[in-house]
């Protein structure tokens, strides 16, 4: 709990941040930008402030291509909003997506803390199915459910975060392989036309 709240801690905004630590974009809304906290296919992602002073993730996208994805994103992440374990779309800026402020990945949280007592692990599956499964419930396929993709809030509620290769469910069986390797349903790698509802059932977690 206290490398959590120290993680958090590092990040609170500080008062008069330079041009050189922080960059303003102004589209729909205002948002300062701080600290890189990852990278990924799609660009990095930058701790942020509002112009109201709220703490949020910037995800910036590095080009056109990276930014129709964050767009994808944006649409799937409009359709699950409102639910606990679902990290929130706060808003939208010229370089991608503002999303609610979530620091600690379950991943990391685990490797540095040695592992779980039944109680946390039973209570973060929990979250975890409860996350998928209102997403289903609104049509939308993951695709990429794993630790790296599970962050924890400062008060060490789960969020399922990063939805870029998420699906919408128009009916059809998504029969494309996607994911990632060691973590996809078994079923993803043969050719049978599996619904992809069961397969992302198959969340692989790393809970002792």
């Amino acid at each position: 709990m206290a490398a959590i709240a120290q993680l958090h801690d590092e990040d609170r905004p500080r008062a008069g941040i330079s041009a050189t630590e922080a960059t303003t974009w102004r589209a729909t809304g205002a948002y300062t930008m701080g600290a890189q906290l990852g990278s990924g296919g799609f660009g990095s992602v930058f701790v942020g402030w509002s112009d109201l002073g709220e703490r949020v993730a910037l995800k910036a996208a590095d080009g056109p291509d990276a930014l129709r994805r964050l767009d994808h994103e944006a649409r799937l992440l409009a359709r699950v909003a409102g639910h606990a374990n679902v990290v929130a779309l706060v808003g939208r800026f010229d370089r991608g997506l503002a999303l609610e402020f979530c620091g600690v990945e379950l991943f990391e949280y685990f490797f540095h803390s040695g592992g779980f007592e039944e109680a946390a692990a039973a209570s973060y599956a929990g979250q975890l199915f409860s996350g998928v499964a209102h997403c289903h419930g609104r049509g939308v396929f993951h695709r990429d459910v794993k630790p790296e993709n599970l962050l924890l809030s400062e008060h060490l509620q789960l969020k399922i975060v990063d939805f870029g290769l998420g699906a919408v469910d128009d009916g059809r069986p998504l029969t494309d392989p996607c994911g990632t390797a060691g973590y996809m349903a078994p079923v993803s790698y043969t050719h049978l036309r599996a619904h992809e509802t069961k397969a992302n059932l198959v969340c692989r977690l790393l809970l002792e």
